[in-house]
């Protein structure tokens, strides 16, 4: 029976959204050590409080769009403000930054969890599962008649900061040029994006508890616009694995929040958000800007002129989601559907999603894929791995080919023409350094008359995402597969799954 329904594909969708938050117990955890380290600077006996320090959340927490790890084992962090009552003409960054670094520093616990000191901010590290880190940036008041001018409204601008940079050349004489921020200003913008629909569902979440609005937690109500973002982080995550050009989640977040409509749904929400954040790109003198909406003058797709790479892949980013995400809908069957987003959200957590959504999986794997397998025992050409097999640790791998303008999956349906190019990328919770091995195995008798009846595992060839990424082109008719293999002292510690493809 074909999903012809906006409403399957919603439950499908919130499902896998509601999946991807951590977990509840995670996120009071990440409040109560947040707490704990806003009540260690800021209580009586905190030399801090001569400044009346200000502590809060900003980011993925203050937005409501955190996601879990790729893997349980993966680590995530929570960043903190903390502004001091000063002015930049009676104090400099260095002043600044140590005063917060030695208040954490007087306590046994944190200085033993403090890691090294990065340019803006300090780091605990938390030995927890999974691993946790939280981040505490020092600033201090900015003014805000500059922004005004920007016609940044007052209640947005009122929030502005000056934070410390330890790269900056003035980051030891008092002077005026400090970099500025405004995460809380940002907050404010992100949530006025959706405020109908969260009032909307705060109110309903209430009248289904029985209880006022104020017994409500704010991180307890989620909007299609969260939801839609969420789900669009871990599309990226899954296209683009650990390569530093991938597209950024401040450009996703705040494309998603221009073209968000306050859709009730999210299948509408993500359709229409794919299909408009283009739209919110703009080009100024020949250069490209995502403008930041709290102070239109700074770009945050800065790196995109000297990187053309992060524009390339962002604006293939979004051609692939929209393929994955919204062409889907109402054109596959469930199963099919499943299939087809677990290459691209991940197989583990939208099996999970479907079940709990009421969806019966069928079958774990596609007809095709069982076939496919049924030929790996027959590639007797196919090197057997040397290595020492110790397999704690996981690496998954998936695939994509362009046709024309636009980036498709390779599913074990997937049948292509001779002359495109594959890229293979890799996903791993193994902890660097480590080094990755690729092997291409090919099949046929086209493969097998030309003398490629390959089989061998090699190092990785390119530097790029630490050896994470391969490319292949298709030429001769077959099933072929490749696989990777991650290596650390002389021992297979992750193999992953085999990724064919067939070739017409």
């Amino acid at each position: 029976m074909l999903t012809t329904t906006v409403s399957d594909y919603n439950k499908i969708y919130k499902s896998i959204a509601k999946n991807l938050d951590i977990s509840n117990e995670q996120f009071e955890k990440a409040i109560s050590h947040y707490e704990a380290v806003a009540d260690w600077l800021t209580r009586e006996s905190s030399p801090l409080r001569l400044n009346n320090p200000d502590i809060y959340v900003q980011g993925s927490f203050s937005l409501g769009t955190v996601i879990k790890p790729l893997s349980g084992e993966d680590e995530f962090d929570i960043d903190l403000v903390c502004k001091l009552d000063l002015h930049k003409t009676n104090t400099t960054q260095e002043r600044v930054k140590n005063k917060v670094g030695d208040r954490l520093k007087a306590n046994s616990d944190y200085n033993r969890m403090l890691l090294e000191e990065s340019e803006i901010c300090w780091t605990l590290e938390y030995q927890e599962d999974p691993k946790f880190f939280i981040d505490i940036l020092p600033s201090i008041n900015d003014e805000t008649q500059w922004l005004q001018e920007l016609a940044v409204p007052q209640r947005l601008a009122q929030t502005a900061i000056c934070i410390t940079d330890k790269d900056s050349f003035d980051y030891k004489i008092i002077t005026r040029n400090w970099r500025k921020s405004n995460p809380k200003g940002y907050s404010s913008w992100f949530k006025e994006q959706m405020t109908a629909q969260f009032s909307r569902r705060l109110q309903l979440l209430a009248e289904h508890r029985s209880v006022s609005i104020d017994k409500i937690k704010e991180y307890e109500v989620k909007t299609p616009l969260q939801r839609v973002v969420q789900i669009l982080k871990r599309h990226r995550d899954i296209m683009f694995g650990s390569d530093e050009h991938k597209p950024i989640s401040i450009i996703i977040t705040t494309l998603a929040a221009k073209a968000y409509a306050n859709e009730d749904n999210i299948v509408d929400a993500i359709k229409n958000i794919l299909l408009k954040m283009p739209s919110f790109i703009e080009s100024v003198n020949g250069v490209t800007w995502v403008r930041n909406p709290i102070n239109p003058s700074e770009n945050f797709a800065d790196q995109w002129e000297n990187h053309p790479v992060k524009e390339t892949n962002f604006r293939d980013w979004i051609s692939k989601a929209k393929i994955d995400l919204v062409n889907i809908v109402g054109t596959k069957t469930v199963n099919d559907a499943r299939i087809l987003l677990g290459e691209n959200l991940g197989n583990k957590i939208v099996n999970e999603s479907y079940r709990n959504a009421g969806f019966d999986i069928i079958s774990e794997s596609s007809p095709a894929l069982i076939r496919h397998k049924s030929i790996v025992s027959l590639a007797v050409h196919k090197e057997t791995p040397k290595w020492t097999m110790r397999l704690e640790n996981t690496i998954f791998v998936s695939a994509r080919y362009k046709d024309g303008n636009s980036w498709y999956t390779v599913t074990p349906e997937t049948i292509l023409p001779k002359g495109k190019s594959v890229v293979f990328i890799a996903r791993t919770n193994v902890k660097k350094p480590f080094d990755v091995f690729w092997q291409v195995v090919n099949t046929g008798e086209e493969a097998k008359n030309n003398g490629q009846l390959r089989g061998s595992i090699f190092k990785a060839q390119t530097a790029g995402a630490g050896g994470l990424r391969h490319s292949e082109d298709t030429a001769y008719t077959g099933t072929h597969w490749v696989e990777c293999y991650v290596i650390k002292n002389n021992v297979c510690v992750a193999r992953s799954n085999e990724i064919f493809v067939q070739i017409k």
